[in-house]
């Protein structure tokens, strides 16, 4: 970023690796430098992660070197959108949280750096019109865990630069993975591994591919109907079952998230 050129650079490294913690930083260099950075999520939930992250960070430095960081969505009130939109103007937004709002945001004064985080879930088009706007090209960070071959193709013949995070952070608990094929056997042995985590004091995420239900994929799980499966079987006993997905409302999505926290 100290280089004369507008940065193109691709970071990637595992989930947990860190690189959360060097978009901050790069953040706070370019906010320290007197200019804007914008962090792009491709979710409202992962924004909102972001936003909390980084204010929880930034809120422990001195006052004086405190950016204000603020969060955009397609949740934000039309008139909160309007006051950050003037608030990025007048240049006083330091650092700006956002999801595919942010592509309308046609007052930038200082930007001097864009991350991307899960760059895959980002089309070349909707870069494009943040960018073609700016009176200079901007240092863009892009993230990922998992390179698609467009992005691989990039960084071979695209002028594309590429950085690796190849370890964890200190004090990391190393990840185990175990693959297992679906029957009613593996699944009680599964099970069982998710009550001993329970009892344990953990947490657990079970994922599906699908939110509800579909005809053209047969045999497919989805979170609505597995949720009220495994509500209505008892197989966790007393641990309660949450619903998450990506057609909730945003206080349904922060009432569930807050409850899995806590």
């Amino acid at each position: 970023m100290a280089r004369p050129q507008a940065m193109l650079r691709l970071l990637q490294g595992d989930v947990g690796c860190g690189k959360t913690a060097v978009a901050l930083l790069a953040c706070l260099a370019a906010a320290g430098s007197g200019y804007q950075a914008l962090l792009l999520a491709p979710t409202e939930l992962l924004a909102q992660q972001h936003y909390e992250s980084f204010t929880s960070i930034t809120d422990q430095l001195p006052l004086s070197n405190r950016p204000r960081i603020d969060l955009l969505t397609s949740s934000t009130r039309a008139k909160e959108k309007e006051g950050l939109k003037n608030a990025v103007k007048d240049g006083k937004v330091s650092i700006l949280v956002s999801t595919q709002a942010a592509l309308w945001v046609r007052e930038w004064t200082k930007l001097a750096l864009v991350v991307v985080d899960e760059q895959h879930k980002f089309g070349v088009k909707q870069r494009e019109r943040l960018l073609q706007e700016l009176p200079a090209p901007p240092h863009l960070l892009l993230m990922t865990a998992t390179p698609i071959p467009r992005t691989l193709a990039l960084v071979q013949y695209g002028g594309l630069m590429l950085s690796t995070i190849s370890t964890m952070p200190p004090g990391r608990r190393p990840v185990e993975t175990h693959v297992v094929v679906d029957s009613d056997q593996t699944r009680q042995e599964v099970y069982a591994a998710i009550n001993a985590e329970l009892a344990s004091g953990g947490r657990v995420y079970i994922v599906c591919p699908l939110v509800s239900e579909n005809d053209t994929l047969e045999g497919v799980r989805a979170a609505q109907g597995e949720y009220a499966r495994l509500s209505a079987s008892g197989l966790f006993g007393s641990y309660g079952c949450g619903l998450l997905h990506g057609k909730l409302k945003p206080e349904e999505k922060a009432a569930v998230l807050q409850k899995f926290s806590s």
